[in-house]
């Protein structure tokens, strides 16, 4: 008896919060972010059975480079959904049955409607966005854009590399981000690191002291990412290294990672409420 009132707990837990959202940013280019992120979500698809969307908001700035996630991932051109509303919703499918993508430049017809019109999207949304388990929604090189975040996932993750200017931007994202939610859970990732692992402390530890001290916050510190020529092999084959080279040392930095990113996942679930208004808010930043 105890067992089916237990399921049945799980099932309506499943129904009120069917997907987890993580957020992804970087405090500038050339931390190697996107490689990256798309390794982080190549594994993840790879060892678990979550079903994936990578929710873009990058918008048309001189050094967006979202076609290289495309090629990494092996995305599709843009397809509309099939949908009742008047408005569609246009996703890309990857050579990963269990991972999509939207982005907002496929979707601009949907951007800064009027607000009569939000509450009908934000019902759109959360009915797309919660067939998947997890959300990755990620804002790409936040330097480049005017205006502060609008709304953020409780968990956020950045990446920094152990460049002075890399570390300063690093620790200002994540002050912005703790300006929007006090209570987010902010990951840190040290990527392209050399072969002695004090420099990963070094960098890791730094920012979580600076962060400590100015903003009286903790963060995670995820792993670190050492540097290797297997990744932009790789990338020149439209491939994840995590797939080319799967025994290498960035490899397994990355399955750490994921592993990691696997811990509570049932917890960081949030609302379809919160979920239709968190996806709907990315597109009404201009």
């Amino acid at each position: 008896m105890a067992s089916r009132e237990s399921d049945q707990a799980a099932s309506l837990r499943k129904l009120a919060s069917p997907t987890r959202v993580v957020t992804f940013a970087s405090g500038g280019i050339g931390t190697g972010y996107t490689t990256l992120l798309a390794n982080i979500v190549v594994e993840l698809v790879s060892q678990t059975d979550w079903k994936v969307l990578i929710f873009s908001t990058r918008r048309d700035y001189k050094l967006n480079n979202i076609s290289n996630l495309y090629e990494i991932i092996g995305a599709s051109e843009p397809y509309d959904l099939e949908s009742p509303s008047d408005n569609v919703i246009k996703i890309r499918s990857t050579r990963y049955n269990n991972l999509d993508t939207f982005s907002v430049l496929d979707n601009l017809s949907l951007v800064d409607r009027d607000v009569s019109e939000i509450h009908k999207l934000e019902m759109q949304f959360k009915e797309f966005a919660k067939e998947y388990d997890l959300v990755v929604m990620e804002l790409g090189h936040i330097d480049e854009y005017k205006d502060k975040f609008s709304q953020l996932s409780n968990e956020f993750i950045t990446v920094t590399t152990t460049e002075k200017d890399a570390r300063t931007k690093c620790y200002a994202l994540i002050k912005n981000a703790f300006d929007v939610n006090e209570q987010i859970d902010v990951k840190l990732i040290v990527n392209m690191v050399g072969s002695d692992s004090v420099e990963f402390n070094q960098v890791g530890e730094g920012i979580q002291k600076v962060v400590r001290q100015f903003l009286e916050k903790d963060i995670e510190l995820l792993d670190s990412v050492p540097m290797s020529a297997d990744v932009p092999t790789a990338s020149r084959h439209d491939m994840p290294f995590v797939e080319k080279f799967p025994d290498c040392d960035v490899t397994v930095s990355i399955r750490h990672i994921v592993t990691k990113l696997q811990e509570n996942h049932e917890e960081y679930k949030t609302t379809l409420v919160k979920l239709g208004a968190l996806l709907v808010s990315q597109l009404n930043v201009t």
